[in-house]
């Protein structure tokens, strides 16, 4: 009978492991088809270089919280929300599109933020100027920090011959001090291992099967069942009307960087597009802690030489020839004066602006250069 049972769990136990990988290798390929788990599915399945997400993708979530709430472990109602995300043909996210395109958006979350598709930065600023402003932007490197084969290989594709190649930059990427390396030149056989050995790390970046685990263990860990330890993922901060506003803790630790990161890259890039009849332009985008910081009860902490350095880092940039936009002063005016309101141009359980902070940023960028405005006749 024993040694019956222990043949029995010889077979069970390798056969369970052999059933959780078979289900969590088909998760991984089917949960951008099915969009099973939601809209940042489409960020994982974006394998293909040149495409920030699926091509045609078409997702609608219900209810949804801020992604620092999901970090966090808490359901706020208050911000509880719906969201609707579709790309284009190209596989980014943009609206349809209509008359000339006037400039290319690349960035990270924030050039793509928003709860519904025109709602994004690039979809507000095109209103402003009345024409396409086409959103390139992704969450990765790739889109954020763009190569000069990028900007040429989607400027065809979208019709665009001159304009503008917008780049947004959030205050905790943008005083990164590291550059962005030149890809080396490869044979054909490294070049299709290169992109082999990518795609392979995206699938397997993450897992479905993980993820539905941790779903089960964070309805138990809630404070009720167990102790929430998920709120070690954020920094909570009270606001002097009483009201909890979350932060991601690296947008604290950015106050620890003393000097600017060297321009090399933003120097190259602006030559390389002067030449095709681009113009470059950088929209330096502040931390929510920044625009919040002088409304939070007690001790904050702040930069080490007392300063923000984005005011500094835009500076520089002009200094080079370089349109920039330091976009702190008139968030931190117009949170200041959405709070006398209890009012708020972020969302206080996520760490993006909302539709609301999308159309200050939109307002003034339009505002600083009118020329913007030139590129669409």
């Amino acid at each position: 009978m024993r040694l019956e049972l222990r043949r029995n769990v010889g077979y069970l136990v390798p056969g369970l492991l052999l059933l959780f990988a078979v289900t969590d290798v088909a998760l991984r390929l089917t949960q951008g088809v099915w969009g099973v788990f939601g809209a940042s599915s489409a960020m994982r399945r974006s394998q293909t270089p040149g495409k920030a997400f699926l091509p045609n993708l078409r997702l609608e979530v219900p209810v949804t919280y801020g992604d620092l709430a999901r970090m966090a472990n808490i359901q706020d109602r208050d911000e509880r929300r719906s969201q609707r995300f579709s790309t284009d043909a190209l596989g980014f996210r943009n609206v349809e599109t209509r008359g000339p395109v006037g400039g290319i958006l690349f960035g990270d979350s924030f050039a793509m933020a928003g709860d519904d598709d025109r709602e994004t930065l690039s979809a507000q600023l095109g209103q402003r100027i009345r024409c396409t402003v086409y959103n390139a932007a992704s969450p990765d490197d790739e889109f954020r920090r763009p190569d000069l084969a990028l900007v040429q290989s989607l400027a065809k594709r979208i019709g665009m011959a001159n304009g503008f190649v917008i780049v947004e930059q959030v205050e905790r990427r943008a005083l990164e001090s590291r550059n962005r390396r030149e890809r080396p030149v490869r044979g054909k056989f490294r070049q299709a291992w290169s992109q082999f050995w990518q795609q392979f790390k995206i699938l397997t970046r993450d897992s479905p099967l993980k993820r539905s685990a941790e779903n089960v263990m964070k309805s138990i860990r809630d404070d009720r069942i167990l102790p929430n330890n998920y709120l070690d993922n954020v920094v909570e901060g009270t606001l002097r009307n009483g009201v909890r506003m979350l932060f991601l803790p690296s947008e604290i630790k950015t106050y620890e960087v003393s000097r600017l990161p060297p321009l090399d890259y933003w120097i190259k890039l602006n030559q390389e597009l002067g030449k095709l009849q681009l113009k470059l332009m950088i929209v330096l985008v502040p931390n929510k802690h920044t625009v919040y910081r002088h409304l939070l009860k007690g001790e904050q902490k702040k930069p080490i030489g007392g300063q923000d350095l984005l005011p500094e880092l835009a500076s520089a940039l002009r200094a080079e020839g370089i349109s920039a936009i330091d976009l702190t002063p008139v968030l931190r005016r117009q949170a200041d004066a959405a709070f006398k309101q209890n009012k708020y141009i972020y969302w206080r359980n996520d760490t993006h602006w909302n539709s609301d902070g999308v159309a200050i940023a939109a307002d003034e960028i339009a505002r600083t250069f009118p020329e913007l405005r030139t590129s669409c006749r």
